[in-house]
């Protein structure tokens, strides 16, 4: 799960799923624009996303667990370079 000030810990992908994981906020949670809308994304193909949230990161101090999928990822190796995602599951929201 996402927490306001946790170290990121590794994803490990060999697990069937990572229940402890903790992380702290990332570019897939929920971010109230009040408080990140001026935070920018890097014109880059290469961790545009921690740059971003290094920014945002310093701009929130709570954050709500959601129990709903907001998103989902369609995941397509014929057009990304990322790895297969995981799996879906709930969000946390930075507030």
């Amino acid at each position: 799960h996402f927490q306001i000030g946790a170290a990121d810990q590794p994803l490990n992908r060999a697990a069937s799923d990572n229940q402890g994981l903790t992380r702290g906020p990332w570019h897939v949670c929920a971010w109230r624009r009040s408080k990140v809308g001026h935070c920018q994304f890097l014109d880059s193909n290469y961790a545009e996303d921690a740059a971003w949230v290094a920014q945002a990161r310093l701009h929130v101090t709570r954050a709500h667990h959601i129990d709903a999928v907001l998103h989902t990822y369609r995941h397509d190796a014929r057009h990304t370079l990322a790895p297969e995602p995981l799996t879906s599951s709930s969000s946390t929201c930075a507030r």
